[in-house]
């Protein structure tokens, strides 16, 4: 069984970095794909679309984040 925890004392500001971090990933990976496709004409699907779903993944953490501040601040 679990050990009990107190929901007011949980944290999820690392939760919320790990997004941030994933969605930079995933943006650095759609602009390395989109400069290759660029300039050595490699044939990669879509690297634009992947980095504005990186800029909605870091915006998600980011709100994350905010409503964890929000959260802590009530108390």
């Amino acid at each position: 069984m679990l050990p009990k925890r107190d929901p007011e004392n949980i944290s999820f500001y690392s939760v919320g970095l790990l997004v941030i971090a994933i969605g930079a990933g995933i943006v650095g990976l759609g602009i390395a794909q989109w400069f290759l496709n660029y300039f050595k004409e490699f044939s990669f699907f879509a690297p634009s679309i992947k980095a504005i779903g990186g800029l909605v993944v870091i915006s998600l953490g980011y709100i994350q984040i905010e409503v964890e501040l929000l959260r802590k601040r009530k108390q």
